[in-house]
């Protein structure tokens, strides 16, 4: 049991700095006077300081704690607060808090100094800790106690001591804390979500365990294809071997062949080449022969005589080129004079179309007003050759227009407003009816939250023991008490103990040896009168008990008989309650493990739900994936992948083919180019060129560099090449285009399927929940029901036991009795004594039985004055708590008629949005005739108005056309034109004649120029046939020897059989590449099915064995948690009822024996549980009990109640927790209070310091001014001395010890 026995305060406040004032701490009462403002408080301040660190409200702002530096000249001083106690375990320690305050030119500077915790044992001192942290959290602990009650309770602040009635937010935090309930609340919840994370953990086990055993069903599959392919690959692998050795040597068979018919090539190139120059000279030569006109002159003479035809032929080209030039001009003459004329004619096509327009126009505008008057019923302008006929008509078109316009207007207008008025109708229906839905779905919530409520205040009922036999009993107990307190006294007062003493100190000596008999004999008549007195208090008991039990059975009969049956009876009410409770208790388990069953199916559908969609998501993204390869390598939809294929395969067939085909042709182009380059000639035809950069000769060079390119090795290689990239490209998207089609034609759907299924499954599984979620909430109605008699029947049930056990006792004293016979009465022995008291012996003795006598008769008095107080109490207790119970359960029922009654609000509801749903079709049914009709005529009204519009909008077209034409001059313009287009032909005529005569003259010098061409071109012509002929002759000579060496046959030959070879080792390349492809498209079967295998079926059977353990250990820690949880959250529960029980019991008791005045009967703590997510909490309020009404005491008690009741509330919360430490402060409790309240409290003070001075480590300290309180309190009973604070000459605190009586003698 922790105490305090001294403390030191050092420059606090006024205190000094230079001296330590020391104050010791007495037991049972410490008492600190002084006058205001001499210091008192500081040493509450200090105490609460020293033990958790709190500095006093605003006293932490500057340093305002520690004694200003100032009044001492000096610019820093340190503060010291020293304490020496006794832990709880009897540990003797001292602990130091010191702070130092700086001045400095513009500020204050407060820090902590050296702190310290030492334990003393022994003579010896140990350092426990320096820390300030350490020495918030280890004094408490050393006190036993926590900080929260050490600052609200133990050594609470004069400024915070009306804290219980400040406002709920802060009234719950203080006890909360003094509760502790933070981490109670805390662990609870945790463990509550630890169970719902583990419950959700366990559907994904559940699901992680199905799916693990089909990974490890599915790996084993995997295991026996992978083997099967395994075996098949190496069979494909043999048969690959054999067709690739039959590949390499038909494919080097046809090398050799070709290479043999490689040495005949150039023989072959050469001698077809003279060939083909030989068939070209022959042709020229036939060419040449038709028109030749042979000569019999020599070569020599041809030559020279072709050398001068080019002096003569200058001259004329020459005079040509001058005419030429001359026609040239006559001609672009002409062309600007056309060009001229063109647009001339263009001009006057122009305006003529504009005149025609714009007579149409005329024509068109009398015509369209005809047609706009007759269609719009305008009468009097059938007459329109005159112009202001026409302009009136127009006039009157338009305003009819307008007219129109505005009609339309006025009938929209006047449709929109029915439309409204229609619609607002809908609109109120629609509105009321969506107010009928939102009433159902307020009712729903109402009912829901009364049911909550309704079992939340059943709990709070059946949590309370009190019933009417109880305060029954107790009633009974104070009328016996009161007529044994009566007698007592009247026994007390009639006794007249005093005068006896004196008769037997005169009589001492005559009566002592008559007293002594006397005496003995008045101990067996006492000890008789004791069991007399007994039994009719056992008596009194049985009957109280007996008037309990049937006050019990008429205020509960009915809803036990409802429960229990009729036949009910005390002694079988317990087994029959059990049963039916039992009955009802498995009725609503056996509901919620169906339901839970049911819920936890639902929950595994939806995981397995979840998964399967991930999957198919996955499945969807690797098609999707698949068919972006197939694409990217056929650039090309998926679906022509076959054809695509097998486009590629016949493209790289065609490539070989063409690279065997095309070698020799290369050679043979290369010599026609080089022949070409170096020969200035065709090597086909013999034809010259005239040089490098002729254009015959540059476009010869091309064409024969194209073919050189198209039969080149490097291009034919380069196809070949390409060819072969694209079919193995295609060919290794092959897989991906088979696990597409896999995916999308097997897999995808099959899970879609599943997902389809497994859905329809969930929603039987949640109709299904929901009707067992209704059996549950009906069952569990009905063990409420049954539960809320549970205290009803356990007080009958030990009332009869009761009852029972005090008819045997009465017949046990009765029989007793029955054995003494007859006797002196006490009184006859109190008669002989009085009578002998003259008796000097006798009277000695007779003194000191009196004596005895009358300590014995005021420690009874006292003792049945503290028996009936703390019966009434309980009685008082009783009451409030049975009122507390009445008023619940009449809450109950009153939820239950709350919620009937929103049932049947909402059938009603139910029935009026029945009969307003077809008042809804109707009204819109009219609004939509109205729409229908109002659109209709609005229609009409607008194709008129619209079609009138239309004509007035082409009028004024036709009429901006027409005013168009007369302000621009169109029949001016078109008489100029006219004009302009008679000169420019004029002009036309003169040149076109000048042209015709210069044509003449040219042609006339060409006729001279084409004489001479052909005179050169035949002596051209005889000396080309001669070399053609001579050359001939000599391709002939080589092409004979070429022939006689027979190399076309041998190369024909060898190239059939290379032919041959190479056809055998396409063939065996081809069956090769399929064989391949079988092996490549198994092999990554295999590698997918390793992959697959390595990465999620490798260690498939330990992860099914991990996830079955799992679940099972799951299911077991849920279950565990669940009952840890509800065993500590009821614990905390009952632990906090007890408590507040007993802390309203002691203020009770302190109320009533303190306040004087008659408008409060009693206060008492409220706390109203409140329940939110699983989680429970308390709301406290202080309420006063104002003849029988349950009343807020914030806000509705004078300053004098608020005092004292902080003061009560503070000594029964200490009598309740501080077990450990029995230190209290009241810090000037007389504050606001009135003489008779300060009388009251000085006694219940006493009363208390009486009855708790036995504890060894009880210690109260007053601190007051009031020394007439102190009188009042008869302190010189506890203690020989008091503390004095004052202020000294230097106006610093002095703490002085004082002896008591100097405050008693006033």
């Amino acid at each position: 049991m922790s105490s305090i026995e001294k403390m030191m305060i050092l420059g606090v406040r006024a205190f000094p700095t230079d001296r330590g004032e020391s104050i010791r701490f007495e037991k049972p009462l410490t008492l600190v006077a002084g006058i205001n403002g001499s210091g008192k408080t500081t040493i509450i301040e200090a105490l609460k300081f020293v033990t958790t660190g709190g500095l006093p409200p605003g006293a932490g702002l500057k340093g305002a704690w520690i004694h200003d530096p100032g009044l001492q000249g000096e610019k820093e001083v340190m503060a010291q607060v020293k304490l020496l106690f006794h832990a709880a375990n009897g540990t003797r320690l001292v602990v130091t808090r010191s702070m130092q305050l700086q001045l400095t030119k513009n500020s204050r500077k407060q820090k902590t100094s050296e702190c310290s915790l030492l334990l003393e044992r022994h003579g010896q001192k140990t350092t426990l800790s320096t820390r300030v942290a350490e020495l918030d959290q280890q004094v408490p602990l050393y006190l036993g106690v926590s900080s929260s009650l050490i600052e609200n309770v133990i050594f609470c602040h004069q400024e915070d001591s009306q804290w219980p009635l400040a406002e709920s937010s802060t009234l719950k935090k203080k006890f909360d804390e003094i509760f502790e309930a933070g981490k109670y609340t805390k662990a609870v919840k945790e463990l509550l979500d630890i169970r719902k994370k583990h419950r959700q953990d366990l559907g994904r086990q559940e699901a992680l365990a199905d799916s693990a055993k089909k990974d490890r069903d599915r790996m084993r599959k995997v295991q026996k294809q992978s083997e099967k392919l395994n075996a098949e690959m190496e069979e494909l692998r043999k048969v690959a071997h054999d067709l690739d050795e039959k590949m390499k040597s038909a494919q080097k068979q046809a090398n050799d062949c070709w290479q043999a018919s490689e040495e005949f090539s150039d023989v072959i190139v050469k001698l077809q080449g003279y060939r083909n120059e030989a068939n070209s000279k022959e042709q020229t030569l036939k060419e040449l022969k038709v028109h030749l006109k042979e000569v019999s002159e020599t070569d020599e003479w041809l030559e020279k005589t072709l050398a001068e035809f080019d002096s003569t032929l200058s001259r004329y080209e020459e005079d040509k080129r001058l005419k030429q030039e001359q026609w040239v001009e006559y001609e672009e003459e002409l062309n600007d004079l056309k060009s001229r004329l063109d647009a001339k004619l263009t001009e006057r096509g122009q305006f003529e179309q504009e005149k025609r327009a714009h007579e149409q126009h005329l024509a068109t505008r009398r015509r369209r007003i005809k047609e706009s008057a007759s269609k719009h019923q305008v009468r009097g302008f059938e007459d329109l050759s005159d112009d202001k006929n026409v302009e009136e008509s127009l006039f009157k078109i338009k305003k009819m227009s307008k007219e129109r316009t505005i009609k339309l207007a006025q009938a929209s207008k006047e449709a929109d407003t029915q439309k409204r008025k229609s619609q607002i109708q809908v609109n109120e229906l629609t509105e009321r009816q969506k107010a009928l839905k939102d009433n159902k779905v307020n009712a729903n919530k109402e009912i829901h939250m009364r049911d909550r409520e309704a079992t939340q205040k059943q709990t709070e009922a059946n949590a309370i023991s009190a019933d009417e036999g109880s305060v029954a009993a107790i009633e009974s107990r104070i009328e016996e008490l009161n007529s044994r307190l009566s007698a007592a006294r009247s026994a007390s007062n009639a006794a007249d103990y005093t005068s006896k003493l004196k008769q037997a100190n005169i009589k001492v000596t005559s009566i002592e040896n008559e007293l002594s008999n006397l005496n003995d004999e008045l101990v067996q008549s006492t000890k008789r009168a004791g069991e007399v007195a007994q039994l009719s208090h056992v008596k009194q008991e049985l009957k109280e008990k007996e008037r309990g039990l049937q006050t019990l059975s008429q205020a509960h009969g009915n809803r036990i008989s409802r429960l229990a049956g009729n036949d009910w009876s005390p002694r079988t009410l317990e087994s029959r309650y059990k049963n039916v409770s039992n009955d009802a208790a498995k009725d609503v388990a056996s509901a919620e493990r169906e339901r839970d069953g049911v819920v936890r199916e639902s929950e595994q559908i939806q995981f397995k739900q979840k998964t399967i969609r991930e999957d198919l998501n996955n499945r969807k993204q690797q098609a999707q994936h698949c068919e972006r390869i197939v694409k990217n390598a056929i650039d090309d939809d998926v679906s022509k992948f076959e054809e695509t294929m097998g486009t590629a395969e016949l493209r790289l067939a065609t490539a070989r083919e063409e690279a065997m085909g095309r070698g020799g042709l290369e050679v043979w182009f290369k010599n026609v180019l080089e022949t070409a380059t170096k020969n200035h000639a065709c090597r086909l035809c013999g034809r010259a060129f005239k040089s490098q950069t002729d254009q015959t000769f540059l476009k010869f060079k091309e064409k024969v560099e194209g073919l050189v390119r198209k039969t080149s090795s490097e291009e034919v290689e380069a196809e070949l090449s390409e060819a072969t990239e694209d079919h193995k490209r295609i060919a290794e998207a092959g897989v991906s285009h088979e696990n597409w089609k896999r995916l999308v034609n097997e897999e995808v759907p099959s899970l879609e399927q599943e997902i389809t299924k497994l859905t329809k499954d969930n929603k039987k599984l949640l109709d299904q929940i929901e009707r067992l979620d209704q059996q549950v909430q009906d069952r569990q109605s009905a063990q409420k029901e049954v539960d809320s008699i549970s205290g009803i029947v356990a007080s009958v049930v030990k009332t009869e036991q009761d009852i029972k056990a005090l008819n045997a006792k009465v017949e046990d004293l009765t029989t007793k009795q029955s054995q003494h016979g007859d006797v002196k009465t006490l009184e006859d022995i109190q008669e002989e004594i009085r009578t002998t008291s003259g008796r000097y012996q006798e009277a000695r003795k007779a003194v000191s039985r009196l004596a005895n006598e009358q300590d014995t008769s005021r420690s009874e008095i006292y003792a049945m004055e503290l028996e009936l107080r703390e019966t009434k109490n309980e009685l008082g207790t009783l009451s409030r708590q049975l009122d507390q119970k009445t008023s619940l359960l009449n809450r109950v029922e009153e939820y239950g008629a709350q919620i009937q009654n929103q049932r049947e609000a909402i059938a009603k509801i139910d029935k009026e949005l029945e009969d307003i749903i077809p008042k809804i079709d109707t009204a819109n049914a009219r609004y939509d005739d109205l729409v229908q009709r109002s659109n209709a005529e609005l229609r009409e009204l607008t194709q008129g108005s619209a079609s009138l519009a239309e004509d007035v909008n082409a009028l004024d077209l036709i009429n901006e056309s027409i005013q168009s034409y007369i302000d621009e001059g169109g029949e001016k313009k078109l008489s100029g034109a006219v004009r302009e287009i008679e000169r420019i032909r004029q002009d036309s005529s003169q040149i076109e004649t000048a042209k015709t005569q210069l044509m003449k003259e040219i042609k006339k010098v060409d006729d001279s120029l084409r004489d001479s061409e052909n005179t050169r071109r035949h002596y051209s012509d005889n000396l080309r046939y001669r070399k053609d002929t001579r050359d001939l002759k000599w391709f002939r000579a080589e092409i004979e020897e070429l022939e006689s060496k027979n190399a076309e046959y041998d190369r024909d030959r060898l190239q059939e059989e290379g032919h041959r070879k190479q056809k055998e080792s396409h063939n065996a390349s081809a069956e090769r590449q399929g064989v391949v492809g079988e092996l490549k498209s198994k092999d990554l079967q295999l590698k997918e099915m390793i992959s697959e295998y390595n990465t999620d079926l490798k260690d498939a059977a330990k992860r099914y064995k991990e996830a079955h353990i799992k679940v099972e250990s799951t299911k077991a820690a849920i279950e565990d948690i669940g009952k840890y949880s509800t065993a500590l959250d009821q614990a905390v529960t009952k632990y906090h009822s007890l408590k507040m029980g007993q802390v309203n019991g002691i203020m009770d008791e302190l109320w009533r024996a303190t306040y004087r005045g008659s408008d409060v009967d009693t206060i008492y703590i409220k706390s109203d549980l409140e329940v939110k997510a699983n989680t429970r909490s308390h709301n406290y309020r202080v309420v006063m009990l104002k003849r029988d009404v349950e009343l807020d005491m914030r806000g509705r008690c004078s300053a004098g109640q608020k005092v004292l009741a902080s003061i009560v509330i503070r000594l029964a919360l200490a009598e309740c927790f501080s077990k450990d430490c029995g230190v209290i402060a009241l810090d000037e409790p007389t504050t606001n209070l009135d003489e008779q309240n300060v009388e009251a409290l000085a006694k219940s003070l006493h009363a208390i310091i009486e009855y708790r001075k036995k504890q060894k480590n009880f210690q109260l300290i007053v601190i007051t001014h009031d020394e007439n309180f102190l009188r009042q309190m008869r302190c010189e009973d506890f203690t020989d001395h008091y503390w004095t604070v004052s202020r000294d000459q230097k106006d610093d605190s002095v703490i002085e010890k004082q002896d008591i009586h100097h405050v008693m003698r006033g």
